[in-house]
């Protein structure tokens, strides 16, 4: 969906939503330099959902958050984790695989997305953090190490970013901060679910869609348990160094985050009850660096394995 032979900026999504929910602000940032390409891998999910949400409805979305951001889209059309065979045919064990054992589809992708930029200038590539642990994101992550000759950035990926902890937790597990003990482990899970449901006592309400994805969210926490406690190997450290930057959001940036965000309407009630819920969240998640303003977290890798 895209023919342009220069862009200012490259943003690779795992999903279509992930980068409208997480970038919004650096988008429009970097849309006052130069054009802006998303590249989403994973969006053919065939009977995900029952067929109640088609891929055709998800494109859709993604071209309403196109639309208001004003970036191009284009289309890996790589299968969705939960389609691709037994191995992560589940939501437990999309957040709980192993991503050592993903070397050859990390490559698979990688080339695909060196492929679709054959022809393609750019001066940025930002990729997704993995915060969240979802198996598709941490292949995204991997991706990076692909393009050490290009200008890389990380984001934060969205929604899971707002659970508080989840960030801390892994960057600890990249960059080798030790100690993070288990009782460290067990405190940031608090944190973790106090969040959550501060966030859903503040609102009114409850949707009905909202209230079928809590074991979801049960699942989530219990896998990230599981993997960080593991992930305390020394053998699975990596010596990282990352750089945080902070992307402050205005009003009328924050307007457009949030009209961007609402267009996914088929993803949007499952994360958010409201609006309101959304900005809720986004303050907690930027209470640890600023009472009043809040941000998009970016992060540059200073030392690469």
């Amino acid at each position: 969906m895209s023919s342009k032979s220069k862009y200012q900026a490259v943003y690779i999504s795992p999903h279509l939503d992930d980068v409208g929910f997480s970038c919004s602000a650096s988008i429009i940032e970097e849309r006052k330099k130069g054009e802006v390409l998303v590249i989403t891998l994973f969006n053919k999910t065939l009977s995900v959902n029952n067929n109640l949400i088609s891929d055709q409805q998800r494109i859709e979305e993604e071209l309403c958050a196109a639309k208001i951001l004003n970036y191009d889209i284009m289309l890996l059309d790589e299968a969705d984790a939960l389609i691709r065979g037994k191995k992560h045919n589940s939501i437990g064990k999309v957040f709980k695989s192993d991503i050592e054992n993903e070397s050859d589809h990390i490559e698979h992708i990688a080339r695909q997305i060196k492929e679709k930029l054959k022809n393609t200038e750019f001066n940025k590539i930002y990729f997704p953090l993995g915060i969240g642990w979802h198996i598709d994101h941490l292949i995204a992550y991997e991706c990076h190490k692909f393009f050490k000759d290009k200008n890389i950035l990380f984001y934060e990926d969205n929604p899971y970013c707002l659970l508080d902890g989840a960030s801390e937790m892994r960057l600890h597990q990249l960059q080798n901060k030790m100690p993070l003990s288990k009782k460290d482990l067990e405190n940031s899970i608090k944190r973790i679910i106090l969040s959550y449901h501060k966030t859903n006592m503040i609102n009114s309400y409850s949707l009905p869609l909202r209230i079928l994805f809590k074991p979801f969210i049960n699942s989530y926490l219990r896998g990230m348990i599981n993997f960080h406690l593991d992930s305390l190997s020394p053998k699975k450290f990596i010596n990282l160094k990352f750089i945080e930057k902070l992307l402050y959001i205005d009003q009328g940036i924050l307007n457009k985050k949030i009209q961007a965000s609402e267009c996914y309407k088929s993803q949007f009630p499952i994360f958010f009850e409201s609006r309101y819920d959304l900005l809720e969240k986004l303050k907690i998640y930027c209470q640890s660096k600023s009472e009043k303003e809040l941000y998009e977290r970016y992060h540059i890798l200073e030392s690469l394995e």
